[in-house]
This record gives structure tokens, sequence and C-alpha cells, in this order.
């Protein structure tokens, strides 16, 4: 075969042999709306990188108002980068204000504790100082354990409580802080009585005697009712001691004292019948 026929030929067999065939495209929405979705979203991010690093100030305190009723996370990181870039000293007060709420609302009860604890330090004649010592002792007191746990926080909420009641111009938050403080003594009054028992349990009568007394002591004017309670707690030693004389003299001490509780629990129930009664 010349030459001349073979080049036509191998012309049309790389024609024919050698173009790979490709398949078709096939459109997937899935991964079309995916991609998408990381475009829009790297759009935000860096929408937001801008109003943090290029945004004045009073820009970006209009943000951070419409992001405390929508995103608290991004509006405390507007707070935060504000506090370190702003030198007006009425929006740093409002600020560190804001910070401490935003942490409460967020369940960071430490760090809101100790950003109100920074606020009533640097503003201590501030408008705002009964609110801040309350929502202090909020903090101190939803941190609080259980009366078998360690009551060094109790203590600290009960300080607190006491710091606020001490202020003759608190006012507002009165009866709450009163009630905090009452479950306060009582959660320390059941620690206490723990310890008792833990003692009484065990044998261990001198240790058992020495945290009565301390009971006694400590909670005469801020337990109700404490000397009947008490006088329980010392009846239960003393039956343990195996001294049934003094646990049946005790015992009557008891029922003296309880007597005139029961009444009064009675005249109570009576008064609400009464009214209830009324009603109808």
């Amino acid at each position: 075969m010349s030459i001349r026929l073979l080049v036509p030929l191998l012309l049309t067999f790389a024609i024919c042999y050698g173009k790979k065939s490709t398949p078709p495209q096939i459109a997937n929405p899935l991964k079309e709306e995916y991609y998408a979705r990381r475009a829009q979203q790297k759009e935000r991010t860096s929408h937001k990188r801008k109003l943090m690093t290029e945004l004045s100030i009073e820009e970006l305190e209009q943000r951070k108002n419409k992001l405390l009723a929508t995103n608290k996370i991004m509006a405390f990181e507007h707070i935060e980068y504000m506090l370190g870039h702003s030198d007006d000293l009425d929006l740093l007060k409002q600020l560190r204000l804001e910070r401490a709420d935003l942490c409460f609302d967020l369940g960071h009860l430490a760090k809101a504790e100790e950003f109100y604890r920074e606020y009533l330090t640097l503003y201590p004649g501030s408008d705002k100082t009964e609110y801040v010592n309350y929502k202090t002792l909020l903090c101190c007191f939803y941190e609080t354990l259980e009366p078998d746990r360690d009551q060094t926080k109790t203590r600290e909420a009960l300080q607190t409580a006491q710091t606020y009641l001490e202020q003759p111009t608190n006012t507002q938050y009165l009866k709450e802080v009163k009630s905090i403080r009452r479950q306060c003594y009582n959660k320390l009054f059941e620690s206490e009585v723990n310890v008792f028992e833990y003692y009484l349990n065990n044998n261990k009568f001198t240790a058992a005697e020495q945290r009565l007394a301390h009971i006694k002591d400590e909670f005469k004017t801020s337990i109700s009712n404490i000397e009947v309670k008490t006088l329980r707690l010392e009846c239960a030693l003393a039956e343990k001691q195996n001294d049934i004389e003094k646990a049946q003299k005790l015992q009557e001490q008891i029922a003296t004292h309880a007597l005139p509780l029961i009444n009064k629990d009675q005249q109570l129930a009576i008064g609400h019948k009464r009214r209830y009664s009324a009603m109808f």
C-alpha cells in the first residue's frame, strides 16, 4: 500500500477512535443548593466581620440594639468589641451593664456575677445600684447547691442578701430578697443537721453534741420553731446514747412547745375555711 493511501486511513482512525466521549452532565439540585448556601453564609460572615471592624461605634450600637432581640450571642460579641474601642464614658457604663445582663440571660451565672460586681465597683453611685445588687444576689442564689453538698455559695448569697437589706433605700426587691435569705438559712440549717446526723449514726457523740450546740447558737434567730427542731435532735441523741430518762423528758418538752404551734395551725386553717365559705 502506498504512503499516499495510508495517510488518509491514519487520519480517519485518529478522528474516530482517538476522541474520548464524555458522559452528559446531569444537574444535581442538592449540590447546587449546598454551594448556594455556602456562598450566602460566606457573604453574611464577611458582612458581620465588616460590622465589627469597619463600622463606627454609632453604627455598631444600632446593630447591637437590633441583635439584643434576635441574637444575644452576637449582641454580646458587639458589646465586647465596643468596650475595647469606645472612649465614651456614658456608653461604656451602659455597655458594662448590658454585658452582665446578657450573661445572666444566657445562663452564664458566674460570669454575670463577676460583671455585676465589677459594675458596682466602677459605679458605686449609679442609679442602677439596687438593681445590680439584686441581680448579683440572684446569680449567687442560683448557683447554690443541695444541703448535702458544699454550702460556700449559699453563705455568699446570704451575705449578699444581708448587704442589700442593710441599705434602707433598697425597697424595690425587698420581698424577694427576704425570701431568698430565708431559703438560704433553711438550706444551711439542713446542711448542719446532715452533719449532726452523720456523727450520730457513726456513734461520734461528742462531735454530735458540739454540732448541736453550734446549730442552737447559729440559727436561734433565723429559723422558725428552732426550739422544737433542736429538741428533736437532742432527743434523737439521747435515744442513741440509751439515756431513756432524758429522752422522755425531752419528748415532754417537745409536746409542750409543739402544742401552741398545732393550735396556731388549726386557727389558721379555720380562718382560711371561713374566708373560703364566705365566698359562696
